[in-house]
């Protein structure tokens, strides 16, 4: 399975970077933070993918991210981790927000609490205990 996301309509992705997180988040129904659902190692960053114009639609572009589906975990529905508590900044348009490694590292740390509270299966686990040995020389 190919894992990706873009960056939207003729938009680049600047500052991300090949092996480096994202954090995935949402806003669910009837709450009143934005939540994270998931977490992922990017794998490539393709520069300016081209798409067919198809009705109603122009032609267009967007930067994709690839992401390491062996370095992926979804957060199960019964984990709430408020992004606000890691990202304290006014955010009020755009698709994504540019972490510190600090950032990631205590997000990456909180999520593995929240999931061992949970039982959730060690192989998630050892999913996220990689993740924070990326942060761990830095």
């Amino acid at each position: 399975m190919n894992w990706e996301f873009g960056s939207g309509e003729n938009k680049h992705i600047n500052h991300a970077k090949e092996g480096k997180v994202v954090v995935f988040t949402t806003k669910k129904p009837a709450s009143d933070h934005t939540s994270i659902f998931g977490i992922a190692c990017l794998k490539e960053i393709e520069k300016k993918r081209w798409y067919p114009a198809y009705d109603p639609f122009p032609a267009a572009w967007a930067d994709m991210v690839h992401i390491d589906p062996d370095l992926s975990i979804a957060i199960p529905n019964s984990v709430d981790i408020n992004f606000k508590e890691f990202y304290k900044k006014r955010w009020s348009s755009g698709l994504f927000r540019y972490l510190s490694d600090d950032v990631v590292r205590k997000i990456l740390f909180r999520t593995k609490l929240e999931m061992q509270k949970i039982g959730c299966n060690q192989h998630e686990l050892d999913k996220l205990e990689k993740l924070i040995g990326f942060y761990d020389h830095r």
